[in-house]
C-alpha cells in the first residue's frame, strides 16, 4: 500500500503507533500492573491519540501556516496544508476515533 502525505501529514500514524504502544508500556512500568483492560486501554489510548492529532493538526494548519499576498494582484496565496491521504491532519481524529468505535463494536458481537 502507497501511503501519501503532504508536509508533516506522516506524523498521523506515527503518533497513534506511538500512543498504542507507549502508553500502556508506561503505565505499566509506573503502576506494576495496568489498571484497566485490554478494550478501555484501547479507548484511553485513542482518546490520547486524537487529542494530540487535533492539537497538532491546528497548529500547524492554522497558526504556523504562512499566508501571502501577491503585491500586483493582491490575490493572497496559502501555504500548503499538513495532509495524510489527501485529508488535512486535525480531521484524521474523528477518523480514528469512528474507526476504533466500529472495531470496538464488531469486536462486541
Amino acid at each position: 500500500m502507497i501511503i501519501f502525505w503532504r508536509g508533516l501529514g506522516i506524523l498521523v500514524p506515527i503518533i497513534v503507533i506511538a500512543v498504542f504502544i507507549g502508553l500502556p508500556m508506561g503505565v505499566t512500568s509506573i503502576l506494576g500492573s495496568s489498571p484497566l483492560s485490554g478494550s478501555e486501554m484501547i479507548l484511553v489510548s485513542t482518546g490520547v491519540s486524537a487529542a494530540l492529532i487535533v492539537l497538532l493538526g491546528y497548529w500547524m494548519n492554522y497558526k504556523t501556516r504562512v499566508v501571502e499576498t501577491d503585491s500586483h494582484t493582491g490575490k493572497v496565496f496559502k501555504s500548503p496544508s499538513h495532509t495524510f491521504f489527501f485529508i488535512p491532519i486535525e480531521y484524521w481524529a474523528v477518523i480514528l476515533v469512528l474507526l476504533v468505535a466500529a472495531l470496538e463494536y464488531a469486536s462486541t458481537k
